[in-house]
C-alpha cells in the first residue's frame, strides 16, 4: 500500500505519457476492434474534421531567430558553467548538481527545438519571405492558428476521422500546420494501416477539398464528396460584353486555336501548370485582326491592345476532378455532403464540452498527441456504453 501512496513528480508523468504512446496506440486500436465486432464500425462513410486547440504555451513566449539564437547561446555558456561549478562544490549535494544540470540541458534542447522549427517554417514559406517566423522554446510545434471565435492563439491541429455509422473516431492525429489542405491523404494512410483497407466514401469540408486530394482519393479507389464551390465563370473584364464572354469562345482541336464568335482564331502562346496539376493554356488574336473587327469595341478592352488582340485561357483539367464536379452538381451527392456537419463536428464538440480538451495540459507533438489520443478513447467508450450499454468488451 505504501508504494501506491507515494507522490509522482510532472517530469514522470509527463514521461510515461511519452514512454507508453506506443502502448495507449494499442489500446485506442483495441477498443477499435470492440466496437467493429459489434458493428458498430463500418468504414462505408467516413467523415475528415480538424479542430484547433490551443497549446500550452503563451503568446509572448514566441521569438524570431535571432532572439531564440541568443538565448541558446546564452543556455550553452550557462550549461558550460555548470560543468565547471560541478567540479569546485564539492558541498553541494549530488542530487541537486543533477536536477540544475537536467533544467539547463532541457532548457537548451528546447531553444534549439525553436531555432529548428523557425528555419524549417522560413524555408518552407511560399509568400512574404520577407516576414521572418516565430516559434515558442515553450513548445515547438505549437504555432498560430484561427480558432473558433475567430481569434488568433498559439494551436495544435487535431485531426479527426469519424465513422458515419455511429459517429465513432477511427483514427485520430496532431499536425502543426494550421491549414487541413494536406491532412486528407495521411489520415487515409492512417485509416488503410489500421484497418488495411480505406473507407469506400469519405466527405470532408472545402478546407480538405482541391486538385490534389481529389485526384489522389479516386486513385485510391475513394468516393470523396467535398465542397469546392461554385463553378460558375468568373465575370467578364471590364469592357467585355456578355456575348464575347470566354464561354462564347471554341476550342479547335484540329488547328489547336480558340475560334472567336466572329470565326477569328486565336493562336497559343503559353501553357501555366496550376497547383494539383491543372494546366491553363493562353490564346490570343493578332492584334490587326482585333483593330479590324466590328466587335472590337465589345470584346476587346483597350488595355489589351498593347501587344496583342483578345487574350483567353482555357483550362484542361484531370478527368478525376471533372467527374468530382459533375458528381457533387447531384442531388444524391449535395444529401451525402450534407451529413458531414452532424457527423465530423459532433465529437469535437464532445471532447471540448464534455472532456473539457479546449487547452492542452502538455507540451511538445508527442505529448499533446497522447492526450488527444486519450480523449478519443474516452469518447469511444462513452459512445460504446451508449449504443451497447450491456456490453461486456
Amino acid at each position: 500500500m505504501a508504494d501506491g501512496l507515494q507522490e509522482i513528480n510532472h517530469h514522470s508523468l509527463s514521461d510515461a505519457r511519452v514512454a507508453h504512446g506506443a502502448a495507449l496506440d494499442e489500446l485506442f486500436a483495441q477498443v477499435l476492434g470492440v466496437l467493429h465486432r459489434h458493428e458498430l464500425i463500418t468504414l462505408e462513410r467516413v467523415t475528415q474534421d480538424g479542430t484547433k486547440v490551443r497549446a500550452n504555451v503563451d503568446k509572448s513566449s514566441f521569438g524570431r531567430r535571432d532572439a531564440v539564437a541568443a538565448h541558446l547561446e546564452l543556455a550553452r555558456k550557462h550549461i558550460a558553467e555548470l560543468n565547471r561549478q560541478a567540479t569546485e562544490q564539492e558541498q553541494v549535494p549530488q542530487r541537486q548538481k543533477a536536477a540544475r544540470k537536467r533544467a539547463a540541458r532541457e532548457r537548451e534542447q528546447r531553444l534549439q527545438a525553436a531555432l529548428n522549427t523557425i528555419d524549417r517554417l522560413q524555408k518552407e514559406k511560399l509568400q512574404d519571405k520577407a516576414k521572418p517566423c516565430q516559434a515558442s522554446p515553450t513548445d515547438s510545434d505549437a504555432q498560430f492558428m484561427r480558432t473558433g471565435d475567430q481569434g488568433l492563439a498559439p494551436c495544435h491541429n487535431v485531426q479527426l476521422s469519424c465513422d458515419a455509422a455511429h459517429k465513432l473516431i477511427v483514427s485520430v492525429a496532431v499536425t502543426s500546420e494550421p491549414s487541413d489542405a494536406h491532412q486528407l491523404m495521411p489520415a487515409l494512410d492512417r485509416i488503410e494501416q489500421q484497418w488495411s483497407r480505406v473507407p469506400e466514401q469519405m466527405i470532408a469540408d472545402g478546407d480538405y477539398t482541391n486538385r490534389k486530394n481529389v485526384i489522389a482519393a479516386a486513385e485510391r479507389g475513394v468516393d470523396f464528396y467535398g465542397s469546392w464551390g461554385a463553378l460558375a465563370e468568373a465575370p467578364p473584364a471590364h469592357g467585355i460584353a456578355e456575348a464575347y464572354r470566354t464561354s462564347a469562345f471554341r476550342y479547335d482541336a484540329s488547328r489547336h486555336v480558340m475560334i472567336c464568335p466572329q470565326g477569328q482564331g486565336l493562336r497559343h502562346k503559353s501553357t501555366t501548370t496550376l497547383a494539383g496539376g491543372a494546366r491553363e493554356q493562353l490564346f490570343v488574336a493578332p492584334r490587326a485582326a482585333c483593330q479590324a473587327c466590328p466587335a472590337r469595341v465589345e470584346c476587346t478592352p483597350q488595355n489589351q491592345m498593347s501587344k496583342h488582340g483578345r487574350a483567353v485561357r482555357r483550362l484542361i483539367e484531370d478527368p478525376n476532378v471533372i467527374q468530382f464536379h459533375a458528381k457533387m452538381a447531384t442531388a444524391e451527392a449535395r444529401a451525402i455532403y450534407k451529413q458531414r456537419s452532424p457527423v465530423a463536428e459532433f465529437p469535437h464538440a464532445w471532447l471540448k464540452n464534455k472532456l473539457g480538451l479546449t487547452r492542452f495540459r502538455t507540451r511538445g507533438r508527442a505529448r499533446v498527441k497522447c492526450e488527444a489520443i486519450l480523449a478519443a478513447l474516452t469518447y469511444n467508450l462513452q459512445r460504446l456504453f451508449r449504443l451497447r450499454p450491456l456490453v461486456v468488451a
